[in-house]
This record gives structure tokens, C-alpha cells and sequence, in this order.
């Protein structure tokens, strides 16, 4: 005969129990058999360097997942908190909304573009960019920028040629003109022996940048949202093997 204790203890110890089995009990995830499409929002800079291998590898594992790449604009976070943004990259600077978690994804930094040519030399001391125009990408509408803040705090401000939306943009019009942009170093890598650019070194206290993975903390236990991490996680890792 069962104490008064033990009998307390029966039925929610059961159903613990058979919560268990049916756990255990459930088939291993399988990307292969999911139907879903999986919106990325990032910068064109990194789906540059990330989306072609990324797209390679889920069409290869998933053949019935879609993705979809989301371009960074306003009311981002918003959508990513809402679900209609599955996963989001951003710099590890940038601050998060509540109910958000992120991981480091992958390391960057800043690099000085100009073109081939460019009457600086080769070189680019701090005061370049005063006498040099720069072209200023804008993901939200705006131009403040740590970099403005740095070189404000050596007392220079930097005249502007263009503010446009894209890296692309920035990269295409320096390769035609006297101006400068201060972008990803891992993209100009990959446009800068096609649009004839020039990588030179930047003046900053620190130019490397770290990326985070940014998702709704309420979905972390999506077995296929994990699994896209994973697969951005190795994307990213290759990435950077490569350079």
C-alpha cells in the first residue's frame, strides 16, 4: 500500500513519464521533408559574401524550403519579433529589441575603396577624409555612422559625393570617381577586381566588425529554424576560409 505522499506523487509522475516517451518517441528532425519558406533580412553586402553558398547548401538538404532574402530597412526588428522575419544579421554594436536573441555569426572589418588610380597613393591617413568626398550608404534613411562619430572626434567632417542605399551602389560609383567608401572588407574583396578597387587600410581605432544571427527568442526551439543557423554558421565559416 502507497503512503499518502507516494500516492500524490503517482499521477503526475505518469504523465511526466509518459510525456517522456512520447518525446522520445518522436522521429529525428528531417530538413529534407520540410515545406517552408525561411526569410533572411541582410545587407546586399552580406548576400554578397553569404546567400549563393547558403541557397546551395539548403536546396541541397531542403529541396522544399525557400529562401528568402529580406533587404534591412525600418520597422525591421518589429517584423523579426512578429515572425514575419525569420532571422536577421546585424552588427554586434546594434541594440536589440526585447525578446530577441543573436549569436556571433562571423567577423568583418572596415576597408578604405577607392579606384584604381586614385590620386590619394595608395595611402589613406585620417585627414584623407576631408579632402576626398565619400559616398555614405543609408540601410535606414539616414547617414549617422560610427565612423562620423570617430572622425568628429578628430575634428574632421567629411564632405559627401552620394548617400545611396546599397553597398553595390557605393562600390560602382567610387570606381568611377575621385571619392571613397568605408564598407565591408569581405565584399569589396569580391567586387573589387571586377570594378577595378583599389582596399587600403582605414585610420580607426578599430575597423574589424563583429556579425550577429538575430531571431525571436520565442522561436528558438523551431527545429528548422535551428537548422538554418547551422547551415549560415557553416556558410559564414567557409567564408571566411576562403579569404
Amino acid at each position: 500500500m502507497l503512503s499518502p505522499r507516494a500516492e500524490a506523487l503517482r499521477q503526475p509522475l505518469a504523465a511526466l513519464w509518459t510525456e517522456i516517451r512520447t518525446l522520445l518517441s518522436e522521429p529525428a528532425f528531417d530538413p529534407a521533408a520540410e515545406n517552408r519558406t525561411l526569410r533572411l533580412a541582410m545587407t546586399d553586402a552580406q548576400a554578397t559574401v553569404l546567400l549563393a553558398p547558403l541557397v546551395k547548401r539548403v536546396a541541397a538538404a531542403a529541396p522544399g524550403v525557400v529562401v528568402q532574402w529580406v533587404p534591412v530597412g525600418p520597422g525591421l526588428s518589429d517584423r523579426m519579433i512578429s515572425g514575419e522575419v525569420d532571422l536577421t544579421l546585424v552588427l554586434d554594436t546594434t541594440p536589440l529589441p526585447r525578446g530577441a536573441a543573436s549569436e556571433l555569426l562571423m567577423t568583418d572589418s572596415l576597408a578604405v575603396v577607392v579606384r584604381a588610380g586614385h590620386p590619394s597613393g595608395g595611402v589613406w591617413p585620417i585627414a584623407h577624409y576631408a579632402t576626398y568626398p565619400s559616398v555614405i550608404v543609408s540601410l535606414l534613411g539616414d547617414r549617422a555612422s560610427d565612423l562620423d562619430a570617430e572622425l568628429a572626434a578628430s575634428g574632421i567632417e567629411r564632405p559627401v559625393a552620394a548617400i545611396v542605399p546599397t553597398f553595390r551602389a557605393a562600390a560602382e560609383i567610387v570606381a568611377v570617381t575621385d571619392a571613397v567608401t568605408t564598407i565591408s572588407r569581405a565584399f569589396a574583396e569580391r567586387v573589387g577586381s571586377a570594378l577595378g578597387l583599389q582596399l587600403l587600410a582605414p585610420p580607426l581605432a578599430d575597423p574589424q566588425m563583429r556579425i550577429v544571427t538575430v531571431w525571436a527568442t520565442y522561436r528558438g526551439t523551431d527545429p528548422l529554424l535551428a537548422w538554418f543557423r547551422a547551415t549560415l554558421r557553416a556558410v559564414a565559416d567557409d567564408a571566411a576560409r576562403v579569404r
